[in-house]
């Protein structure tokens, strides 16, 4: 299994949700989506980003941060994402995982923007920005990195906002880097194959 964060959201993911619940800063400094009021994985589960392809298009900063993870594949990654009150006191918890994910090349990322173009999903993007007060011109001057990812919907398994939060609750070393796809450690794989024998049969699917 490996592990990578998303951005806190209250709106399952399909459009940003503003400053609630998000982290002001980490060991790194201040966070993107504290900065600019918005973060591009607020936008992992829209449904006007499943093209006809049958994928789903998203983003995950980890693959943006680093070159050698594009135009790969992996299996069984763990979404994770932390919340805090008033910007701090952060604590980590699962979303759900991704069975196969699917890290693009540049080429394929701008295919896929052309297309959300097309389709008039980045119009909608910069209008959820703009309703939640967000930096516009940030979000306009970085629209060629909104892509990375791509994922069939059949393999999202989702459990945040199907079961307790705090059985979803994990401990990371302190120094944790969140700008990495990386193996995760076995305690962590205890924690989440038991939260899914537990309740595998209660997945939340994204929505249709």
């Amino acid at each position: 299994m490996y592990l990578a964060k998303m951005s806190f959201n209250n709106n399952n993911w399909a459009k940003p949700s503003g400053l609630n619940g998000k982290c002001r800063s980490w060991y790194y400094g201040t966070f993107f989506e504290w900065q600019h009021g918005f973060g591009w994985e607020e936008w992992n589960f829209s449904k006007n980003r499943i093209l006809d392809d049958g994928y789903q298009y998203g983003f995950l900063q980890a693959v943006h941060n680093d070159d050698a993870l594009r135009n790969n594949y992996f299996k069984d990654v763990v979404l994770f994402t932390t919340v805090c009150t008033e910007g701090e006191n952060p604590i980590n918890y699962i979303i759900g995982h991704i069975q196969e994910l699917e890290t693009l090349s540049y080429d394929k990322s701008r295919i896929a923007r052309e297309k959300l173009g097309e389709n008039g999903a980045l119009v909608k993007m910069g209008n959820d920005v703009t309703e939640i007060k967000g930096n516009i011109k940030t979000f306009e001057d970085n629209l060629n990195s909104c892509i990375n990812i791509r994922y069939k919907k059949e393999h999202i398994k989702l459990l945040w906002g199907k079961v307790d939060s705090s059985i979803l609750q994990i401990d990371l070393p302190g120094n944790f880097s969140f700008k990495s796809i990386f193996p995760t450690t076995k305690k962590i794989d205890d924690k989440i194959i038991n939260v899914i024998q537990k309740f595998g049969n209660e997945y939340k699917k994204i929505r249709n």
